[in-house]
């Protein structure tokens, strides 16, 4: 739950929110089907690691840009 939170932008407050809710959510937000397309799993993985890198840098703010448009 917590890389689809990172991938939505979703705060980590979320968690506590009511499960059903959560995943509603969630449904509205992803297609659970893309993941079996490796293009898709693909963009979704690079998504999480930008949004990661942005609400935790571990580098510059130029390393953190360069994953972004690499």
């Amino acid at each position: 739950a917590s890389v689809v939170r990172t991938v939505l932008g979703l705060p980590d407050s979320f968690a506590t929110a009511d499960v059903d809710k959560q995943a509603q959510l969630f449904e509205q937000k992803l297609d659970i089907s893309d993941f079996s397309d490796p293009e898709k799993l693909g963009k979704f993985l690079t998504r999480f690691t930008s949004m990661y890198e942005i609400n935790h840098p571990t580098s510059s703010a130029v390393t953190s840009v360069s994953v972004l448009f690499a």
